[in-house]
């Protein structure tokens, strides 16, 4: 040992390398520090600062001395008080006895305990201190017992420092006392314990941290507004204004104007796609609040309680934590609840005593229920939600909670705000857009100016604050002007949405309007925009983009469409007639949706009747169900009265009997007899469920309808009699015109016979081969109406007019 000392102290003194030194006192503190806590435990409590350390750096350059024999150094107190107490101690004869119990003590602890104890004694009447009598009794023992030799060193370890103006519990009237042993020995101490534990802590407290971080999810709670936010001119003079009035009523205000009655909420309402989250997430990083957004829909319609172990789910659980979590929190706190349609009104209930004076909420945490009370504190509660929903009824909000709120629609125009409102909408898509991205982070003036350029205004380019050159501003406008054109498309579909979604279901005349107008509709067009598309491009652009809007409603893409059309005046004559249809259908379908009604039955049965009748009245015109066979009749006797047409008449009778005219009108009155007996059968109905004023008035008016149905089958009876008597005289008249012995004169036409011939072959053709019926009455028409013409004309036989048998 005594080399390797000799050794480290000529690297450290010859070639300035501490390396050795270091390492092996190292290794001689570890060995120092195992001895005496094994040997010497019960001495080292009588110590109040050791350092192993420093005791192997003394120990190296002790043996690094090349003196011989090797001697240690020792305070000139110490080597006297061991003088002193020797001599006392041979003077009163005991210190035979003290050498003998030493030298029978084996274990150097029991030397050291026995020796101490006697310098305690000693000193406690010599007023000698306790660090003093130890070296003491240190120096005895090892010159005594194992022939160590000591000399004394005259140095000065204590001062005193003066004029000290600190509160250190050190200082004691502005004197320090100093040692320099001690402050040796505590500042090893700091660095070998207190620095390593500390790190330590510092280490475990870190973890810990960690995993209540992650625990907590405290990373979520942190406002990151979005890059793409943009400070417009709506937001800075209309937005911010109203929400920091609310804030400044739930949180308070600068300086002398903050409330001491702090209560209210902020309720922000909107389709999807206004920046409601975005807006209030950069507020809150702006103030620097915490900002716990809470997420509705994973909570849902069925949780009502503020108890995550309540919850349907883990999601659900895991949102009703954040909130408790949010009062735990307490102050400095922005709680946000977004989409509150998707939560039941009783949940939201919850909040009403936090948003009074009260400033009070029951909640949960750990287990255990809570009453926060938050007055005066930095709390702040803001909600938002889509009233625009497909049903209206799923966004409720109870009353004493609005009544509480400020509301305000951040997708609706403000009184005397339009222009800010529809500018927000350019102003939006310049981080969207490759070609307006720059003027984001430029003065917005500029921007202004250029809108005015687009609308047609003349600005000279010098008054723009950038240097633009012509070709960057002419490209800029361009597309400036695509994105007004695209906006005021935007505008209108967006108020149509609102005005659909907002009116009542009971008053529509049409189908609803689901196509939305929002910032992000906007943006999708303008990231598409470039300034050589042309009308013809930009129009299919907002085809395009509405076209895939509509494919993801759940149904009614086609009338959407079609409303949107209407909007932008691009209806074609074709969509006009289907969008009026649409439009009739959805009416009707409209009055018969309260199924399973019997009043509703009722009314749905006699709006049949009324089609049917109607239809019935449609076919006793005089060209269906009658006809003026006169002239037809006369034009014929007058070809019979010039040939001989037997064979062909005896044809013609044998169709004619058949009557193809009499089998429909009588199908006619069976169909009718049919609705008749419905009709019965409906009026019964009505009888069994006639429960209020509605039904008994729809009853009067069956009635009604049954007695005119009556009279109009009664009329049809006739007309179809009628028919049939005609039927029947002209096949009468036929076939006495067929008999053999029947005279005709003699008068011949050729052009007269072929005539007849061929309307009797067209006849006889059709009655054989053909199905339409009305077909078949036009050419009856024709035939009786040649008849007809006969029996106009003057006589030209001998025989008296009144006797001719081919007269009717």
């Amino acid at each position: 040992m005594a080399f390797q000392a000799t050794q480290a102290e000529l690297m450290a003194t010859k070639l300035d390398d501490h390396s050795f030194s270091q390492q092996l006192s190292k290794e001689l503190s570890e060995k120092i520090t195992a001895f005496c806590q094994q040997n010497l435990s019960s001495y080292l409590t009588e110590l109040h600062r050791f350092s192993g350390e420093l005791s192997a750096t003394y120990l190296i350059k002790a043996l690094a001395k090349q003196v011989k024999p090797r001697q240690f150094d020792l305070a000139s107190p110490a080597k006297h008080t061991s003088e002193q107490f020797i001599s006392m101690a041979k003077a009163k004869g005991v210190w035979q006895q003290l050498e003998d119990s030493l030298t029978h003590l084996t274990k150097l602890a029991d030397k050291c305990r026995l020796l101490s104890s006697w310098l305690r004694a000693y000193g406690s009447k010599q007023n000698e201190s306790a660090e003093t009598l130890l070296e003491a009794a240190n120096c005895i023992l090892l010159s005594t017992q194992f022939d160590i030799t000591y000399q004394v060193k005259e140095a000065e370890i204590k001062t005193e420092i003066s004029g000290l103006m600190g509160q250190h519990p050190r200082i004691e009237n502005q004197v320090l006392h100093l040692d320099y042993a001690d402050f040796f020995a505590r500042s090893n101490e700091y660095l070998t314990v207190h620095v390593p534990a500390y790190k330590q802590y510092q280490q475990l407290k870190a973890q810990v941290l960690e995993a209540q971080k992650q625990r907590l999810q405290l990373d979520e709670f942190k406002p990151r507004p979005l890059s793409s936010f943009v400070r417009n001119q709506l937001i800075d003079k209309v937005y911010f204004p109203i929400i920091g009035d609310n804030l400044a009523k739930q949180i308070g205000a600068a300086g002398n104007n903050k409330r001491t009655d702090l209560m209210g909420m902020l309720l922000l309402i909107s389709p999807p796609g206004y920046g409601k989250t975005t807006l209030i997430e950069y507020v809150a990083n702006r103030l620097g609040l915490t900002f716990v957004k809470v997420n509705c829909p994973s909570i849902g319609h069925d949780q009502v309680s503020l108890d995550p172990v309540q919850a349907i789910n883990a999601t659900a659980a895991k949102e009703i934590e954040k909130i408790n979590q949010s009062f735990e929190m307490g102050n400095n706190v922005m709680l946000y609840l977004d989409d509150i349609q998707h939560t039941n009104p009783e949940f939201l209930q919850k909040f009403i005593s936090l948003c009074d004076g009260s400033r009070r909420i029951d909640g949960v945490w750990n287990g255990r229920s809570k009453t926060y009370d938050l007055r005066g504190k930095k709390f702040a509660v803001v909600m938002a939600g889509n009233p625009y929903t497909e049903s209206g009824e799923s966004f409720k909000i109870p009353d004493m909670l609005a009544n509480r709120a400020d509301i305000y629609n951040l997708g609706d125009t403000l009184s005397g705000c339009e222009q800010e409102f529809a500018m927000s909408f350019i102003e939006n898509t310049l981080t969207s857009n490759a070609v307006l991205a720059p003027l984001a982070n430029r003065g917005m003036e500029d921007l202004y100016k250029l809108v005015r350029i687009a609308d047609g205004e003349d600005i000279s380019i010098n008054e723009l604050e950038f240097n633009y050159s012509q070709a960057q501003v002419n490209e800029i406008v361009s597309v400036l002007k695509k994105l007004l054109t695209i906006r005021n498309t935007v505008l209108k579909v967006n108020a149509q949405y609102i005005a659909s979604a907002a009116q009542d279901d009971n008053y529509r005349t049409e189908p609803p309007f689901k196509l939305q107008g929002s910032y992000r509709n906007m943006n999708k067009m303008a990231e598409k925009v470039v300034a050589a598309m042309n009308d013809s491009e930009l129009e299919n652009l907002i085809q395009d983009h509405y076209r895939g809007e509509a494919q993801t409603l759940s149904k009614g893409s086609e009338e959407n469409l079609l409303k949107l059309a209407e909007l932008r005046g691009t209806l074609t004559a074709e969509e006009a007639t289907r969008w009026h249809e649409i439009k009739a259908e959805y009416a009707r379908l409209h009055r018969n949706s309260d199924e399973g009604s019997p009043a509703q039955l009722a009314v749905e049965q006699l709006s049949f009747v009324n089609k049917s009748l109607s239809q019935i009245a449609a076919k006793l015109d005089k060209e269906q169900l009658s006809f003026d066979y006169s002239a037809l009749l006369q034009q014929l006797a007058q070809v019979l009265n010039e040939q001989e047409f037997a064979t062909q008449l005896t044809e013609l009778r044998e169709a004619l009997t058949q009557q193809p005219y009499a089998t429909p009108l009588k199908q006619l009155i069976a169909s009718q007899q049919q609705v008749a007996e419905e009709i019965a059968g409906l009026q019964n109905a009505i009888k069994r469920t006639a429960n209020n004023e509605q039904l008994l008035t729809n009853l009067g008016k069956l009635n009604d309808l049954l007695s005119t149905q009556a009279q109009i089958q009664q009329a049809l009876g006739q007309q179809g009699q009628q028919q049939n008597t005609l039927f029947e005289n002209l096949s009468e008249r036929l076939e006495a015109v067929a008999q053999p012995h029947i005279q005709v004169d003699n008068h011949v036409d050729d052009s007269s016979a072929k005539a007849l011939e061929a309307v009797t072959t067209l006849l006889t053709n059709t009655l054989a081969n053909s199905s339409a019926e009305q077909v078949q009455q036009q050419q009856l028409k024709d035939i009786l109406q040649k008849l007809e013409d006969i029996q106009s004309r003057p006589g030209v036989s001998n025989a008296s007019p009144a006797k001719n048998p081919y007269m009717l």
